[in-house]
């Protein structure tokens, strides 16, 4: 049997709950609260995107699905009292908003609630079994990229953005007053919570008439992009601006081995294996063209990644890996009766199609590249070049590769080169200056972030990802 799911239809969701929902049995019952018993009602809203212009979308309905809502209530000693589970059947379509038809059962004096939608239950049960609110904020959680971005069953993680407490008060209603709508119901009894996603999204364009003909070559076929670097460390609750502290933010972590003894290299770090590293050669996706509808662009999704300044390395930061194939428009091939520079090899048109290659830089920056590998060492000489083995200079299959880096101008009030969680990153290449690197993988990761790539250029408009409105599905 298909789950069932509803999906926003309106940037507000108003709950009031008690009959329909269920509680969850293993709730700690050894934390003592002295209220009384009254109700409460819970709003559900999602960020709008102030930054984007009338009519521009952001969001698509796919990904504004909501299966599940799980609500804990924590005491004003911040120990959890209860949990509450809600799936779509517990509610119904009212004027914009989706409403149950009861109230949620709880009782009066300082409450917090957090709120999330489509938490997996292994993590639900973390949360509950750690008790106390502070693992909301404070505590690091392990959740891959297919579970962030609801690879399983199409559903985002959404979390509060903020935790929310407040005193409640009595409250009993009449028969004929009991609901959301009741006007006696104590404006401290209702609580107004903002969910966002865990996960921000990432498309890629071409500018439009984008050229691909440098002096020494040009581009062929499609652009492709993919995501390295991947945080797989979250806490729930997203830290306050303008650091947005992330579990593995902080520069004496990212010099200290998981032993403790301190490292000379990034990759020794306790960190390192938090930031999931891409399969060499997988999940490209196809650049899109300029004009293409926004609703077919081709999408991937990250979490949220911050460093602290004195450590935003190349290697501890998100990466956009953009693959291109590079065509050489003139090779080099051994003639032994050529006399002008370099001696001994003669320039010729370069292949039509895409092939292996290497290139070989001088000292004065000057490229050469060759389709035989036995040339390369006697080249490299030829042109006063200092070079290592023809595998580190070897471009395979004619593919190379550019490094992008998000919000690389400090947007959405996080420092530069800060991911951040429900964000929309709308990347656009508007120029390609040079080859790429012949590898995929990051070969700097101690390089400090001052400046972005200068081989390609590129345009990220950074957006609030919105939840879409006037979308919904109910049913099997």
């Amino acid at each position: 049997m298909k789950s069932r799911l509803f999906q926003v239809a309106c940037m507000s969701l108003i709950i009031g709950l008690a009959a329909c929902s269920k509680a969850v049995d293993d709730v700690p019952t050894d934390n003592t609260d002295n209220g009384e018993p009254t109700l409460m009602a819970l709003k559900l809203s999602f960020p709008t995107s102030e930054q984007t212009r009338a009519g521009e979308e952001t969001g698509l309905a796919d990904e504004s699905a909501i299966r599940t809502i799980d609500i804990l209530i924590y005491g004003q000693n911040r120990i959890l009292l209860d949990s509450k589970h809600f799936t779509s059947t517990d509610f119904t379509l009212q004027n914009g908003s989706y409403t149950a038809t009861q109230l949620i059962q709880t009782t009066t004096g300082l409450k917090y609630v957090f709120a999330a939608a489509n938490l997996p239950d292994n993590l639900l049960q973390s949360i509950k079994a750690a008790r106390d609110v502070n693992t909301l904020t404070d505590d690091a959680y392990t959740i891959d990229r297919a579970a962030i971005a609801g690879a399983d069953d199409d559903a985002f993680i959404m979390c509060s953005s903020k935790l929310t407490g407040q005193t409640l008060k009595s409250y009993t209603p009449t028969p004929e007053q009991e609901g959301v709508a009741d006007p006696q119901l104590p404006r401290e009894n209702r609580f107004d919570i903002q969910l966002i996603r865990m996960a921000a999204k990432v498309t890629v364009t071409e500018a439009n008439n984008l050229s691909k003909v440098m002096h020494n070559g040009r581009l062929v076929g499609d652009l492709e992009f993919a995501i390295d670097h991947y945080n797989n460390k979250s806490y729930l609750i997203q830290r306050s601006a303008p650091d947005f502290i992330d579990p593995n933010w902080d520069e004496t972590g990212w010099r200290t081995a998981p032993d403790g003894k301190t490292v000379t290299s990034i990759a020794e770090s306790k960190y390192w294996d938090d930031l999931a590293k891409k399969t060499p050669g997988s999940d490209y996706l196809t650049v899109d063209a300029s004009g293409t509808d926004f609703n077919s662009l081709a999408k991937t999704y990250v979490s949220e990644n911050s460093s602290e300044p004195g450590i935003l390395l190349k290697g501890t930061l998100t990466r956009l890996i953009v693959r291109a194939t590079f065509l050489p428009g003139k090779v080099y091939e051994t003639d032994a009766a050529a006399t002008g520079f370099p001696v001994g090899y003669k320039e010729v048109d370069g292949p039509a199609t895409a092939t292996t290659f290497y290139k070989i830089t001088n000292s004065a920056g000057q490229a050469f590249f060759t389709l035989n590998k036995n040339d390369v060492a006697g080249l490299s000489k030829a042109v006063g070049a200092t070079t290592g083995a023809a595998e580190e200079i070897e471009y395979t299959d004619g593919k190379c590769y550019y490094s992008l880096w998000l919000n690389s101008h400090a947007n959405a009030g996080a420092a530069r080169y800060q991911t951040l969680r429900n964000q929309y990153y709308a990347c656009t290449i508007t120029g390609v200056h040079a080859i790429g690197s012949p590898r995929e993988e990051l070969d700097d990761l101690e390089t400090p972030m001052i400046e972005p790539a200068t081989d390609i250029s590129v345009e990220i408009a950074v957006k609030t990802w919105d939840v879409v409105t006037n979308s919904y599905v109910l049913g099997e």
